[in-house]
């Protein structure tokens, strides 16, 4: 552990028994343009030895520190623990299982000293991959959310686009809005950015991937993404959280918890219609039309059904609000109605309804 100098990056690894993965990360800080850093390790319950000696062989990173936690005390709450073990003008969380371009630190950096914004993130790539033995093997790269040249809130209400690799953050933002809440199970990240959101802005610095989200659907146990090897916990922390909002809301007024949970059954109807749709359309390409007729009408009645149930939840809202006309529930029930009604036929969308394409 080196000694720890004032930096102007803290820059927190959360780790537990990945040393092929957090070998990736290392060099990934240790290949920074940007050199005024502490990279902060949490040893998150893991074999001591194996960290110490994976950073040993990295002596070209600027400042390093490795904190062992005796016994895990869990993701998010592993994030607080390094965040608390650092003192710096900005912070960054760089998972071990993803990575930066070289550039990553000198461009946010400067980002956020010629902007008055609270954080910024910058575009992002998600990488899939999969471990065979002792190697990383690539399957293929997409961008993540390519439409998307902002992050707001209306957005980050519905689904967190901006994982915790991808955003470097003011400390006097961070601490302003009351921090990573270490107590929840999973998706501390997404709760962190909807506070964040309501006093800040948010930059994003649009150009070339400088993150890198690595994806392995097939892994679980250590070598496993949270976001699918751990998809029910993050799932159950979602509800939790717009619950949460929600009965602040009732209880305050405010409106953050309402629009929580609208977009929550935005994302719910999102989910459900167009898993339909997929499986119509893959039908319909494999000529079977005729064969599933029946089944497709019956599908079709059932997404009819959601809409609906969806508009008496949404009366409720209204009667609570008094914004019914601006209602995002009506406005993407009524394009999904048009589409089905243009493939099918049968169903009669609400014509005084503005539509609004799905993105």
């Amino acid at each position: 552990m080196s000694s720890k100098n004032a930096t102007s990056v803290a820059i927190i690894t959360r780790t537990r028994d990945r040393a092929l993965l957090l070998r990736r990360a290392l060099d990934s800080v240790a290949r920074q343009t940007f050199r005024d850093y502490h990279l902060v390790i949490v040893n998150d319950g893991g074999d001591p030895a194996a960290v110490d000696a994976l950073v040993a062989t990295h002596p070209d990173l600027s400042q390093v520190s490795v904190i062992h936690n005796p016994e895990s005390v869990g993701r998010e709450r592993a994030a607080t623990v390094g965040i608390a073990g650092s003192t710096s003008e900005f912070i960054a969380i760089l998972d071990d299982d993803d990575s930066w371009a070289n550039d990553y630190l000198e461009v946010t950096v400067s980002w956020l000293r010629t902007h008055s914004d609270g954080a910024v993130a910058v575009r992002t790539e998600v990488v899939t991959e999969k471990v065979d033995a002792d190697t990383i093997v690539e399957i293929g790269r997409e961008m993540l959310k390519p439409s998307s040249y902002e992050v707001t809130l209306s957005d980050i209400l519905h689904t967190n686009y901006v994982p915790p690799s991808s955003m470097l953050v003011r400390r006097d933002a961070y601490l302003s809005v009351g921090g990573w809440d270490g107590s929840k199970t999973a998706n501390a990240d997404w709760d962190f950015m909807l506070r964040l959101l309501r006093a800040h802005t948010v930059g994003f610095v649009d150009g070339p991937p400088r993150a890198f989200w690595h994806h392995r659907h097939s892994e679980d146990g250590p070598l496993g993404n949270s976001v699918f090897a751990a998809a029910h916990e993050h799932l159950q922390a979602e509800q939790v959280i717009r619950e949460t909002y929600l009965k602040r809301a009732l209880e305050t007024g405010d409106p953050v918890g309402y629009l929580a949970f609208i977009a929550g059954l935005v994302k719910n109807l999102d989910t459900t219609v167009w898993q339909r749709l997929n499986i119509v359309a893959d039908r319909l390409e494999q000529g079977d039309d005729h064969r599933y007729g029946s089944r497709l009408g019956e599908q079709i009645a059932r997404i009819d059904q959601l809409l609906n149930r969806l508009d008496q939840n949404l009366d409720l809202l209204d009667r609570i609000r008094e914004e019914r006309a601006r209602s995002p529930i009506r406005r993407i029930g009524h394009a999904t109605r048009q589409l089905t009604s243009k493939l099918f036929g049968g169903v009669d969308p609400d014509a005084t309804d503005p539509p609004r394409h799905r993105v």
